[in-house]
C-alpha cells in the first residue's frame, strides 16, 4: 500500500513537471542557457521523462533492496547499460545527442519491465497505473493550449498552465482537495 501511494504521488508531481518542462524546453533552454543551446531543447524535452521513469524505477529498486533481492539489479542494470552503450556508440554519430536523451528514456523503460517482474514475482506488487494516466491525461489537457500559444513568454505559460492543470486533474479525478491538504501538511510537517 505505501508502495501504491508513493508511486502515485510521484506520478501526481512529476507528471505536470515533465510535460510542462518538455513542451517549454526551447524557453527554458533559451532563458539559462541562450540562443546558442537552443539546438539541446530535444534532448530536454525528452530526458524530462528520464527523471519520471527513474524515480518510479527507485522505488523498485528500493524494495528488491528491502527483500535482499539486489543481485537481481546488477543483471538489470548491466543488461540496460549494454543496450544504452551499444545505441549510443552507433547512434550519436548518425544522430549526434538526441540519440543520447532518447536512449536514456530506452533504459529506463528497459529496467522498469522486469524491476516490476521481480516486484510482482517477490511479494505480488503491482503498480496500478490508473492514476497515473488520469494523471497524464490532465496534464496534457493542461499543456494543449501552450502548443497553441508559442509565442507567450515562460511566466504566462506557467500563469496558464496550473490552473487549467488544477481543473483538469479535479475533472479527471486524478487529484482531490484531500491529497492536496495532505500533501501540503506533509511539507509543513517536513520542513517544521
Amino acid at each position: 500500500r505505501l508502495y501504491q501511494r508513493s508511486f502515485d504521488i510521484l506520478g501526481l508531481l512529476l507528471i505536470p513537471f515533465v510535460v510542462f518542462g518538455a513542451v517549454t524546453s526551447r524557453q527554458i533552454i533559451l532563458l539559462f542557457s541562450g540562443p546558442a543551446y537552443v539546438e539541446s531543447a530535444f534532448a530536454l524535452a525528452v530526458l524530462l521523462w528520464v527523471v519520471l521513469l527513474n524515480t518510479w524505477n527507485s522505488l523498485a529498486v528500493n524494495m528488491l533492496i528491502a527483500l535482499k533481492e539486489q543481485s537481481r539489479l546488477l543483471i538489470i542494470y548491466g543488461s540496460v547499460v549494454a543496450v544504452n552503450v551499444a545505441i549510443n556508440y552507433f547512434g550519436i554519430p548518425r544522430f549526434s545527442f538526441g540519440i543520447s536523451a532518447v536512449t536514456s528514456v530506452l533504459s529506463e523503460l528497459l529496467a522498469m519491465v522486469p524491476l516490476l517482474h521481480f516486484l510482482k514475482k517477490g511479494i505480488g506488487i503491482t503498480p496500478n497505473w490508473e492514476k497515473a494516466g488520469r494523471s497524464l491525461l490532465a496534464t496534457l489537457g493542461a499543456a494543449s493550449p501552450l502548443l497553441l500559444q508559442q509565442n507567450l513568454g515562460l511566466v504566462w505559460k506557467v500563469t496558464i498552465f496550473v490552473p487549467l492543470w488544477l481543473t483538469f486533474s479535479f475533472g479527471f479525478n486524478s487529484i482531490s482537495l484531500k491529497e492536496i491538504r495532505d500533501m501540503l501538511y506533509g511539507l509543513r510537517k517536513a520542513t517544521a
